[in-house]
């Protein structure tokens, strides 16, 4: 039983598989930028020196970090950007994830200065001037306030863009490469249909040199 050329095309659901060098290379690039944040940090909070909350600080932000990396790179861009859409509903759906995304790191930033307040005051000035601004802002102000802005963008998405970067050059790499293959294939399955067709019962490797 042959395959339609519109089964092929329609089949094509590529994931990058994971191997010993993929998986060696994730854990090489994130200790590095959990050693990267923490002398950040150690260096922000050099006025009131505190071990536990330098880690409590990083920790947050290295796994806050690392769970936007896994929603953001493998579910909400290849559901918006990797389907089949039209302009409108694409970029619809982009929006709402950027908004959705804001808000979920504005809600977890609060509630981690909130925990620091009540439990590690009086805080570094580093800390204590974001305390200050998320704890008496209005809701509103998580809007249009360009401190709030600048200090969500600068304190987790920054550090999500290379990541994200290098991961859509090599999916874009590897996609296309899948692409001709199932191109290869889609051909091969047209010329052995007309091939039946006509009653010509071709081996497969003449099918294949006529398919090129």
């Amino acid at each position: 039983m042959s395959s339609s050329p519109n089964d092929i095309r329609n089949a094509i659901d590529f994931r990058r598989p994971f191997n010993w060098q993929r998986t060696v290379w994730h854990i090489t690039f994130w200790s590095l930028i959990f050693w990267l944040t923490l002398t950040q940090f150690k260096r922000a909070f050099a006025d009131k020196p505190n071990d536990q909350l330098l880690y409590i600080v990083n920790t947050h932000h290295f796994l806050t970090t690392i769970v936007s990396f896994l929603l953001l790179g493998y579910m909400a861009i290849p559901a918006t950007m990797y389907k089949p859409r039209t302009v409108w509903n694409r970029a619809l759906l982009i929006a709402g994830v950027i908004a959705l995304y804001y808000g979920v790191l504005c809600v977890n930033t609060y509630a981690l200065l909130v925990y620091l307040h009540d439990w590690y005051a009086p805080l570094p000035k580093y800390l204590d001037r974001r305390v200050s601004l998320f704890l008496d802002a209005n809701w509103y102000d998580f809007l249009i306030n360009p401190s709030i802005l600048f200090f969500i963008f600068g304190q987790f998405t920054s550090y999500l863009l290379t990541p994200l970067l290098i991961k859509a050059v090599r999916d874009a790499y590897a996609r296309g490469q899948a692409q001709l293959t199932s191109e290869k294939e889609l051909k091969r399955v047209e010329v052995s249909n007309i091939a039946l067709e006509k009653g010509l019962l071709l081996p497969t490797g003449q099918i294949y040199t006529l398919s090129n």
